[in-house]
């Protein structure tokens, strides 16, 4: 499975995730967008194209029209497609250039509601490991991109840990990779190419393999009550 444009995080030191932040408080796709009232065709698109949002990728003529044998309808785009048009006169094109312009797309939850719920809660989440670390310590971040490959540059030789900080939805399972031991970085002129790391579901004795586990091996343990 491809992690396609997802955000990770580098770091010198240990994460320490499960000390630092809670898991459980990361907004997710699916409740997000089912508290809008999205329909579930919608929710499905977005997380089949790997989008955070409604701008992630251009809409086909098919899509909205809910043509072709293969094409899976999403109502939301359909009515907005339908508004477009007659407010447009039915200029066809335009509609589709226009579509988050009307309703329901319009509604700025709809198009960037969950983007930007999870972007502050990522934000928050990296202040608060930075500061565990040091007051002045900051984490490097890369997106991945569409075939889920991404690259830290620049870095000197040394160790550095490797996570995704806030989880990711895995057929309906919040997922969190954090490096468990220290990938090593040489430098030239011993090595001059990329350090590989791969991110995997399972554990493997290969060297740099990062497992993910659930949320809830990582979830941190909250105050007994007095």
């Amino acid at each position: 499975m491809k992690l396609a444009r997802k955000r990770f995080f580098l770091s010198s030191c240990p994460f320490n995730l499960a000390a630092n932040v809670d898991l459980t408080t990361a907004p997710t796709l699916s409740a997000f967008y089912s508290r809008l009232g999205a329909k579930p065709e919608l929710i499905r698109w977005l997380e089949e194209n790997h989008c955070e949002t409604i701008y992630c990728r251009a809409l086909t003529t098919n899509e909205v029209n809910c043509e072709g044998a293969n094409q899976k309808c999403v109502p939301e785009f359909k009515e907005a497609y339908r508004n477009a048009l007659a407010d447009l006169k039915g200029n066809a094109d335009l509609a589709l250039k226009m579509i988050t312009n009307y309703a329901p797309l319009s509604d700025p939850q709809v198009r960037v509601g969950f983007f930007e719920a999870r972007a502050e809660w990522l934000r928050n989440s990296v202040s608060k490991i930075e500061s565990a670390i040091a007051s002045d310590y900051r984490l490097r971040s890369t997106i991945t991109d569409k075939d889920g490959i991404g690259f830290f540059y620049d870095l000197c030789p040394g160790s550095y840990y490797v996570s995704n900080v806030a989880p990711i939805d895995i057929e309906g399972n919040e997922m969190v990779w954090e490096s468990a031991r220290p990938i090593n970085v040489d430098g030239p002129p011993d090595k001059n190419d990329a350090t590989k790391v791969m991110l995997a579901f399972a554990a493997s004795n290969k060297k740099n393999i990062i497992v993910s586990k659930p949320i809830s091996d990582l979830a941190k343990p909250k105050p007994a009550a007095q």
